[in-house]
């Protein structure tokens, strides 16, 4: 189903994606409203959003497919390669890739995951003997993605191993007057340059449902099951179609036959869950071992990790308090500020959990405990203005979150994001 389907599909079920998790205050953002934002539509068209990886020596893929060598020997141990992908998750990719070709999951590297929405080019690796096996169905997978330019290296990907994103968005309908943008372009490039944007995880990192946090908290809590519940029957931001379907898996919980049966095979919305569905079928109440089958178990564990992040980043900005760095939480966390120590004690005792409870949690070890930083400088910006379309550019580091530039420049009249 092509993207434009899904899009048509989500407004006929009256689908408004205004419902998120954080609602940040003016000292989350000081001084935004010394621009005027400009009313258009986001997300409009499929490539109205691109997003290209930029490696660690500030090179990006945007183009790959024009440097695509003839004639390729692949004599190193890994084989990297761009993977250009639209309407489809960098884990739906990967797990389809996986399907097709039988190289496990776990042999499928990146270094960052992408938007759903959009068009969006990474780097992967895959294993140099698997690729030569495999390389006729590799390079013919899906519509919804593609692989190019492969070439031989001897290092592997690594998550975080990247620089950041380079974007390009289009914000297309705009009904601001061309003095009136063109004012608001260069309030909002003088205040990038000369301040830092706070570095918080955007409402994607929560899902679609805003509820990735919540299965991640009780997961830690050994709460297995509650967390898969929550995973396939929290319904907030979907059409009433899907929320009628996540109704009835909550009537007919632990039937996995039924509920299996109960979710269209044919609406690509429910491909995950089909695979969750599909598992806890095999594995009965296992619960735990469906959690790690489906790779799911630490993906959720870090959400819960960016909402503490988040929080506690809120009370520092509000209370004027500038820090560098805060951690993302494992068992060997160190804490040398008091403060922050007391602040991610009192959000963690609010969830029945503490600091304390991670150097006993067997599932610690699996936890990529990392600091992150607080703020971030927004780079090579640029700005076009053809009619009444406006075309942004610009690069973000590595975790950084374009949806929270835009909704500090854009008032973005179309609600029906795809994510």
């Amino acid at each position: 189903m092509k993207i434009m389907n899904k899009l048509d599909a989500l407004k006929r079920n009256k689908v408004v994606r205004n419902q998120t998790l954080f609602q940040f205050k003016k000292y989350d953002y000081p001084n935004e409203a010394i621009w005027k934002k400009i009313h258009g539509s986001l997300y409009t068209k499929e490539d109205d959003f691109k997003v290209f990886e930029v490696s660690s020596n500030r090179i990006d893929c945007s183009d790959a497919e024009q440097r695509q060598s003839k004639k390729i020997t692949f004599s190193d141990s890994f084989v990297k390669l761009t993977l250009i992908k639209k309407g489809i998750s960098t884990f739906a990719a990967v797990r389809e890739l996986s399907q097709k070709t039988g190289i496990p999951e776990n042999k499928i590297k990146y270094s960052g995951l992408k938007d759903t929405f959009g068009v969006t080019a990474q780097y992967i690796t895959l294993p140099t003997k698997e690729f030569l096996e495999k390389k006729d169905v590799i390079f013919k997978i899906n519509e919804q993605f593609k692989l190019i330019n492969p070439k031989s290296t001897s290092k592997e990907l690594k998550v975080g191993k990247i620089f950041g994103n380079r974007f390009e968005v289009t914000v297309r309908n705009i009904t601001n007057k061309p003095r009136e943008i063109e004012t608001s372009m260069k309030l909002f490039n003088k205040y990038i340059k000369e301040n830092e944007i706070p570095n918080y995880y955007g409402h994607q990192r929560f899902g679609q449902n805003q509820n990735n946090h919540i299965i991640g908290k009780n997961t830690l809590l050994r709460d297995f099951e509650s967390a898969l519940k929550i995973r396939l029957t929290g319904s907030l931001n979907e059409s009433n179609n899907h929320k009628k379907a996540r109704e009835s898996l909550k009537k007919n919980w632990q039937d996995w036959e039924t509920c299996y049966s109960i979710l269209s095979r044919d609406d690509e919305h429910f491909k995950e869950d089909l695979t969750i569905l599909a598992e806890l079928k095999k594995n009965k109440n296992d619960f735990l071992g469906v959690l790690r089958s489906t790779n799911m178990l630490y993906f959720f564990i870090d959400a819960y990790h960016s909402y503490l992040f988040n929080k506690v980043l809120m009370e520092l900005n509000k209370k004027r308090i500038k820090v560098k760095e805060l951690p993302l939480l494992g068992p060997k966390t160190q804490f040398t500020n008091k403060r922050i120590y007391q602040l991610f004690n009192k959000f963690l005792k609010a969830d029945g959990l503490s600091i304390d409870s991670y150097k006993h949690n067997n599932l610690a070890a699996g936890i990529r405990e990392r600091m992150r930083k607080t703020s971030y400088c927004i780079d090579k910006f640029e700005y076009e203005l053809k009619k009444n379309t406006l075309i942004l550019k610009f690069e973000l580091p590595m975790g950084a979150y374009a949806n929270l530039i835009l909704d500090r420049i854009i008032a973005n009249n179309n609600k029906h994001k795809i994510n």
